[in-house]
């Protein structure tokens, strides 16, 4: 996530240096669409923020984003251990 909005800037950056400035709304569309599905839940909320007042910026966007994205990947890191070793009892037989 952080690549991909430091790259979505830097373009932004370079176009408005050479006269073409991106407006802040655009910006926030061009981050939303190059997000997959598994965005689409924090995708709705920005989307529906976006006409609010007073308006989103991209550093504002960027940074829902990336708290988003960390809960997606630590998600990942819990289905990753497995069941087995999460109910893992060890048995001693002192008998």
């Amino acid at each position: 996530m952080e690549t991909f909005l430091k790259d979505l800037k830097y373009i932004c950056d370079q176009l408005a240096s050479i006269g073409n400035h991106v407006p802040e709304k655009m910006k926030i569309f061009s981050a939303l669409n190059g997000l997959g599905r598994e965005y689409e839940p924090i995708k709705t909320n920005i989307e529906n923020s976006v006409d609010s007042t007073p308006s989103l910026s991209l550093d504002e966007v960027a940074s829902k984003l990336k708290g988003y994205d960390d809960r997606l990947q630590s998600y990942v890191t819990e289905a990753s251990i497995s069941p087995h070793v999460a109910f893992n009892v060890t048995h001693s037989d002192n008998g």
